[in-house]
């Protein structure tokens, strides 16, 4: 029984939500060059510092407790916390949109109706992220993959139809802001088919009862879902202040190349790991050899696609957004890197949750913030955005290796082996990385120019 509960359903679920994530991601693939080209570079360097404020919102706006979702005991109890969560979410996503609106009209020097329009759009884009995580942790707890699997779907083809249509409209300056929010609109009623259909609830001793409850969460989980989102967006926030919208567009648009692999298997792995591992502790089972056998599988499936996009991810980039974009290509194959990282973790998210170790992860979304800030002010002071980045991608590196020995001593399990094998994937991917491009600039040397010139392929290797 214990064996069937850890990898027979645990596959399945894993399957049914790559599924709906890899279609959906199919769409993001074919469309996102036609988006790109159409909104340009300073478009989705606008957009990545909407995203960036609105993800820190969304990060607090909780009050941290949208985990215990997972952890509550009883069905009407677990109904009774998505309300209060729901309520708190809305109060706290309203107020940050009045409090980010100097931020935009200060500090990104924007006019007063552009401001006032950004700020309205982190107020919505945050809640509805809010709900698509609450949502998706209520239907995650309760085995509901078949509503889960169409989520990417929904989204992908929303954003794609509603940018592209409003782009060929002439809507060039706000159509890609309006389609990405109505892509999250519509998740949420996917969802809201079968999550309770009473949203809000404004009883004080529901209140008091959720937060006394998990007061834990509120001391741990709070700051450090703060912290966590202001580490991953501060490079967004920091690059577009010193250096500009259009090389924050181009850092944007690798990430999103780099955030592919993660979300085709990396999330659909992490979501049912977490429910898995809860599950187990729930039941008094040890966790320890189910984590290290996923923790094991991670770094195996996050090899290849680590692989390619150090190897050819600036010709991706050149060829599928045009030559324009061959900055984003540099960007990628530094960061990519730290998405080996990612994914891993990505994969056996929810960890610290279930073994109630939430500081370590505040300690070290702490000391990562601070380098992040020394690493995007060393390269302001060299005028090079690229050393920035690659002094945020060895420090996020380093921690993530410390954080996980300490998790992994918890359980009494050796962090060792993992290291090995994972510096030796890496040392493997820079070495087969650099027999593929020497052969892939024989092939492109013997090819004629005027095909290169066409397909944008040949600048990544000549420059």
């Amino acid at each position: 029984m214990q064996k069937k509960l850890k990898l027979s359903p645990a596959l399945r679920n894993v399957v049914k939500i790559s599924g709906g994530t890899i279609f959906g991601q199919a769409i993001s693939i074919l469309t996102l060059p036609i988006i790109t080209r159409m909104y340009g570079a300073e478009i989705m360097g606008i957009w990545a510092t909407i995203l960036s404020v609105s993800l820190i919102v969304q990060a607090v706006c909780d009050m941290g407790i949208s985990s215990g979702l997972m952890l509550e005991e009883t069905d009407r109890g677990v109904d009774d916390l998505y309300r209060v969560i729901s309520t708190i979410s809305m109060i706290i996503c309203l107020i940050a949109g009045i409090c980010v609106f100097p931020y935009f009209k200060f500090i990104k020097m924007e006019g007063i109706f552009d401001a006032f329009l950004q700020s309205f759009l982190v107020t919505v884009y945050a809640f509805t992220v809010k709900q698509v995580n609450t949502c998706y942790t209520w239907l995650n707890r309760y085995k509901k993959y078949n509503i889960l699997m169409l989520n990417p779907i929904i989204n992908y083809v929303t954003v794609a139809v509603f940018a592209i249509g409003f782009a060929i409209l002439g809507n060039i300056k706000y159509g890609y802001f309006i389609a990405v929010i109505l892509g999250q609109v519509l998740t949420v009623l996917n969802m809201k088919r079968q999550v309770p259909k009473r949203m809000f609830c404004f009883e004080l001793k529901q209140f008091n009862y959720a937060l006394k409850k998990y007061r834990d969460l509120v001391e741990f989980q709070l700051p450090n879902n703060c912290l966590l989102q202001v580490r991953d967006q501060l490079p967004s926030l920091l690059i577009g202040t010193f250096f500009g919208n259009t090389v924050l567009g181009y850092y944007s648009v690798s990430i999103k190349i780099l955030n592919m692999p993660v979300s085709f298997i990396g999330q659909a792995v992490g979501k049912v790991f977490y429910q898995t591992i809860s599950e187990m502790q729930r039941m008094g089972e040890q966790i320890g050899d189910y984590v290290e056998r996923n923790f094991n599988r991670a770094i195996n499936l996050a090899y290849f696609p680590v692989l390619g996009l150090f190897a050819v991810g600036d010709i991706a980039a050149v060829l599928f957004f045009g030559r324009e974009y061959i900055e984003a290509g540099t960007f990628l194959r530094i960061v990519v890197f730290q998405t080996f990282f990612m994914f891993v973790i990505t994969c056996t998210q929810g960890l610290e949750i279930v073994l109630r170790k939430q500081k370590y992860s505040l300690i070290s979304t702490i000391v990562q913030s601070f380098f992040i800030v020394i690493s995007i002010y060393v390269g302001k002071l060299t005028n090079n955005v690229c050393v920035s980045i690659i002094l945020m991608v060895c420090i996020y590196c380093v921690i993530q290796v410390v954080y996980y020995s300490k998790l992994f001593d918890v359980m009494n399990k050796s962090m060792k082996p993992y290291i090995k094998k994972m510096i030796g994937c890496l040392i493997s991917i820079v070495l087969i990385a650099i027999v593929v491009r020497f052969g892939c600039k024989v092939i492109i040397d013997r090819l004629d120019i005027e095909i290169l010139n066409w397909f944008n392929v040949g600048l990544s290797f000549r420059n």
